[in-house]
């Protein structure tokens, strides 16, 4: 985990005191390493596991971090400082997509936690969490909490001017409309809106959209399309997952298995697998198609630490407190992208989940014999994981156990 998010502690040390830092650091840690964990359990878990020994001294217990939670919120410029400073690192190349996802939050008490569009079906209380994310570094860049029944264009025109972002993709939804955000693009050209649009657009037919005239690079299961839109500075993209439409298509007739019509399934066949979208920026298929991909990783990721309130027997009772704990699941969710990039890269990991890999590291303990820490023997395949980790060394040798 150190080797991989020290720059996200270098980052809180230029904003915060090292004390508070380190406390943010470590709760971050623990939240992605203990899923679910809560506020009450987490001295427990930092005294038991190496963060102990790599930064001893971090004051963890309850009522330390209850109010712990409510000061981080109440300096929430500190927050954006930390914010601003990950934007401004964005490399020039690289593209910025701007989504969201709202969260339960059942709370009585903070101010944020209201019905959302969705929550009013579902009956539950949301907020709404806006977040940036690097395409090519497949991680999040920034983010910010609402209220759930915000709307999306004062959420969004707030987000952009809070945390200085310049640029960036917006991924537009049916509660997010175009014209009405047309001043924020004009006041940021460096801007620009991904519209996912209905099956029977009429522009698609208009611009032969599902008549696909390439393979998408690196993908050759995907066909694409580009076309302007006449003289206007915009351009739909559309796409064919081959995967996709079988499924679809396979949903398709078992739901109409009793009343099959061949017609009907004749002019659905070809919308089976696809997405068109409509957009202000001009680019090569493959950006506007990863940009959409990607979006579904980092939001399972923010999803993961789903409920605000699961971190604290007595839950979160303010603003203050959610605004903090939505922080650290921020920087929680940075590390979970960072590890599952790595997890991608390691071969022993491949058959393995997100959730299995972590538990095989959880097994990977240490005892300190004659003052040194050494690893407790392991099983040759999780001894497999670590090497291909670089967790340890590869000796090229295993100790075999007679029986």
């Amino acid at each position: 985990m150190q080797y991989c998010t020290a720059d996200l502690l270098d980052g809180l040390c230029g904003v915060y005191h090292r004390d508070d830092a380190l406390k943010l650091y470590c709760i971050a840690v623990l939240r992605v390493c203990y899923h679910g964990i809560k506020d009450d359990e987490l001295k427990d878990a930092y005294e038991n596991s190496f963060l102990s020994e790599l930064y001893p001294g971090v004051a963890l217990s309850k009522n330390t971090v209850c109010e712990f939670h409510k000061n981080v919120g109440k300096a929430y410029a500190k927050i954006v400082r930390f914010m601003r400073d990950r934007v401004s690192k964005l490399q020039g190349s690289h593209h910025l997509v701007i989504d969201g996802t709202l969260k339960s939050d059942e709370s009585t008490v903070n101010s944020l936690s209201d019905y959302s569009r969705k929550a009013r079906t579902k009956g539950t209380k949301d907020v709404s969490v806006l977040y940036a994310y690097d395409v090519e570094t497949q991680e999040p860049v920034c983010s910010k909490v609402y209220p759930g029944n915000m709307l999306d264009i004062v959420a969004f025109r707030d987000f952009i001017d809070t945390d200085a972002i310049g640029k960036g993709l917006v991924i537009a939804n049916k509660g997010f409309s175009v014209k009405t955000a047309d001043k924020a693009f004009a006041d940021n050209p460096g801007l620009h809106y991904l519209l996912p649009l209905k099956r029977n657009a009429a522009l698609i037919d208009r611009y032969g959209m599902y008549e696909f005239e390439a393979s998408l690079d690196g993908d050759p299961q995907v066909v694409c399309k580009k076309a302007r839109i006449g003289n206007e500075r915009k351009w739909l993209y559309s796409f064919r997952d081959a995967s996709k439409a079988a499924s679809e298509e396979y949903a398709y007739l078992r739901k109409n298995r009793d009343g099959y019509d061949a017609k009907d399934h004749g002019l659905r066949r070809k919308e089976f697998g696809t997405i068109v979208f409509e957009s202000d920026y001009d680019c090569p298929c493959e950006i506007v198609y990863k940009a959409y991909e990607e979006r579904w990783p980092i939001e399972t990721v923010f999803r993961y630490y789903k409920d605000v309130n699961e971190f604290d027997g007595t839950r979160m009772h303010s603003d203050y407190s959610v605004i903090s704990s939505e922080f650290i699941c921020f920087l929680s969710a940075v590390m979970s992208s960072r590890i599952v990039k790595r997890f991608d890269s390691a071969p022993a990991l491949e058959d393995l989940s997100y959730g299995k890999s972590m538990k095989v590291l959880e097994r990977a303990k240490k005892v300190r014999i004659d003052g040194e820490w050494r690893l407790v023997r392991l099983t040759g395949k999780d001894m497999d994981v670590l090497t291909d980790l670089g967790l340890v060394p590869n000796l090229n040798f295993r100790f075999v156990v007679l029986h």
